[in-house]
């Protein structure tokens, strides 16, 4: 990611991810306790004021890892799958900017694809998906690649 973020600390309701002018984020809840009369909040990182935090925007990439977990997690329930065949990879794109995915060891390439999407916004026709310099086949399983938790995929765009 490129700023240091703990997704345990954003939800989908009361706290959500919000952009400041300096780029930095923070929860919408922490801005509405802590903000000025005048409606300006100073960034608890750089100190840089954000003026009118009525306007700050939702930040649309932690908003969509949070729902790709959220639907990662209604599909583990419904699945009841074992905890051995769940595991974490790291997706790597070429400017070195990463994210965590939880997967299944039995799904296929194409379904990380449809997870990548989830998170990235990146349609799966576009995505070139590399493990040890090897490209990975859609149809093929994640399993036939002997990926293990923590390995990194690299993700290059078509």
């Amino acid at each position: 990611m490129e700023y240091p973020i703990y997704f345990n600390i954003y939800n989908l309701e009361k706290y959500q991810a919000v952009k400041l002018q300096c780029s930095h984020t923070i929860c919408n809840y922490c801005i509405n306790f802590s903000k000025k009369f005048d409606n300006t909040f100073r960034c608890p990182q750089c100190a840089v004021v954000t003026n009118n935090v009525n306007s700050v925007e939702i930040f649309e990439t932690i908003k969509r890892i949070l729902i790709a977990k959220s639907k990662n997690i209604k599909i583990d329930e419904q699945k009841n799958q074992t905890s051995d065949d769940m595991f974490f990879i790291l997706i790597r794109n070429l400017n070195n900017r990463s994210f965590e995915i939880k997967v299944n060891k039995n799904e296929t390439v194409a379904k990380l694809k449809d997870l990548i999407n989830e998170v990235e916004g990146v349609e799966p026709k576009t995505q070139w998906l590399l493990y040890n310099e090897i490209s990975m086949q859609d149809e093929k399983k994640l399993k036939e690649y002997c990926i293990m938790n923590g390995h990194i995929v690299s993700l290059v765009l078509s």
